[in-house]
């Protein structure tokens, strides 16, 4: 360890057991603000530092109204505090899950991952809380980000894939004009007067497994249609499974009456997308790399496109 981050530790330690009554002998960092800790006692949690003050808040809410039996919730620090304020950081602490992650290639696991959603559904209901003023509907995120994606064609230009992005912006274009025609707004009204509320973030990444499987990470917890997050994980597995229509159809994710907007959103390119908008400002090789791959995997999407405009044209 570089003496930068044992000055850090030293600090942190301090705080945690001033302010919580958590006395850490070892921290294992997982990633930004993530540690696996250990207390002198041999107890092991998972300690996360926030930016968001509120978003801490409303999960501490959820938590409390929700059964544990499909998910990590936060839990007390040994002084009973909810939660550790430092500067701009809000720290709280999770039981530590012995477990592996999910792996979306493996068909096991993204069944796994499709019953733990379903159970998750199944008791995230009438639950009411406060309002969260930076929920905004999925349609409208997926508009923001082919906005920002449509900022970044000089790029593709500079490189030579200029038609590559005017394919993947006249899709994305195409198929959120098409979702426009879907009630949003009376979905997500009907969501919150139901008390229903999603996950937000189902990647492989944020399911443990030991005995069974667990959901952790509930930073983007929102009341919403329980439909995002299958149009989420729908959209997770199609590269999975080559962009295979038919063998997506097999996970019966949704009720027939919300089959046409969930192949829709499914058909739209908001992970590519998303993946390139994190690329786009790397080095030179990074991005040459990733729009060759992009270019390859394309092609593979097309043709699952013309399989879901078949399928609705046929309705």
């Amino acid at each position: 360890m570089n003496p930068r981050d044992e000055i850090f530790h030293y600090r942190l330690s301090s705080f945690l057991s001033k302010e919580g009554g958590l006395d850490v002998q070892r921290f294992s960092k997982i990633k930004s603000t993530i540690y696996q800790i250990e207390t002198k006692s041999g107890e092991k949690y998972v300690l996360k530092g926030h930016y968001d003050l509120e978003r801490v808040k409303r999960q501490w809410a959820f938590f409390e109204k929700i059964p544990h039996d499909h998910i990590v919730p936060f839990t007390l620090f040994p002084n009973k505090k909810k939660m550790l304020v430092q500067k701009r950081m809000t720290w709280t602490i999770s039981p530590y899950i012995k477990g592996r992650q999910l792996r979306y290639r493996n068909e096991e696991d993204r069944l796994t991952a499709l019953k733990a959603v379903k159970a998750f559904h199944r008791q995230a209901r009438r639950i009411h809380l406060p309002l969260y003023a930076k929920d905004i509907l999925l349609v409208d995120r997926m508009k923001k980000r082919l906005d920002r994606f449509a900022m970044t064609a000089g790029i593709f230009r500079e490189f030579g894939y200029g038609e590559l992005f005017h394919e993947i912006y006249q899709t994305g274009a195409g198929l959120l004009k098409l979702a426009a025609n879907f009630p949003w707004n009376q979905r997500d009204s009907l969501a919150k007067r139901q008390g229903l509320w999603i996950h937000g973030d189902v990647a492989s990444h944020n399911f443990i497994v030991n005995k069974k499987a667990v959901l952790i990470d509930f930073d983007l917890l929102s009341s919403a249609p329980q439909l995002y997050d299958y149009i989420q994980l729908g959209q997770r597995f199609l590269p999975f499974i080559s962009w295979d229509l038919r063998e997506l159809m097999k996970y019966d994710m949704v009720p027939e009456a919300d089959l046409d907007i969930w192949l829709i959103m499914m058909a739209l390119p908001s992970d590519v997308m998303r993946e390139w908008l994190i690329v786009s400002d790397k080095s030179n090789s990074l991005i040459d790399a990733h729009l060759q791959q992009m270019r390859e995997e394309w092609d593979m999407r097309k043709i699952f496109l013309r399989n879901v405009k078949t399928v609705l044209q046929s309705k």
